[in-house]
């Protein structure tokens, strides 16, 4: 099943609302990867496919990441350390994934069980507090929601 873009997760920030909808197709391309195959162990065959697909979610990660920690750091969130700490766990979380994923001990499962938890919570919560921040900094500069 593709997961759809909910406006109720949408921050107020068109860049980070834009990234984070393209963060969902590739969450979706994983699924697809997966399909079928959740609970079985990774065969030598497949074991390319799937790190392919993590490498890809982890580049998009690192660069949507420094999108966000730009724009809070010009903005002076007060909750960037814990906020910037979340996407670290979540880069680690995904090298940890990797590594197992090399080494024939990961199911496909618990990848997007886990992508999909952190997805909701992060974007969910966590970055609708940031997304208020932004908005109300670039009101008071004067400026729209970049």
């Amino acid at each position: 099943m593709t997961l759809l873009w909910m406006d109720r997760l949408a921050t107020g920030i068109e860049v980070v609302d834009e990234q984070h909808q393209n963060f969902l197709k590739i969450i979706n391309e994983l699924k697809e990867t997966f399909a079928g195959r959740e609970q079985e162990a990774i065969g030598q065959e497949n074991r390319m496919e799937i790190y392919r697909s993590l490498l890809e979610l982890r580049d998009y990660a690192f660069f949507h990441f420094g999108t966000e920690e730009r724009l809070m750091v010009s903005s002076k969130y007060p909750d960037f350390i814990r906020h910037k700490t979340k996407h670290d766990d979540f880069i680690k979380k995904l090298f940890d994934m990797e590594q197992a994923l090399l080494h024939g001990s990961l199911v496909p499962g618990s990848i997007i069980e886990y992508v999909l938890d952190w997805y909701r919570e992060h974007i969910g919560k966590t970055d609708q507090a940031m997304g208020q921040h932004l908005k109300a900094y670039m009101q008071a500069q004067g400026r729209d929601n970049e």
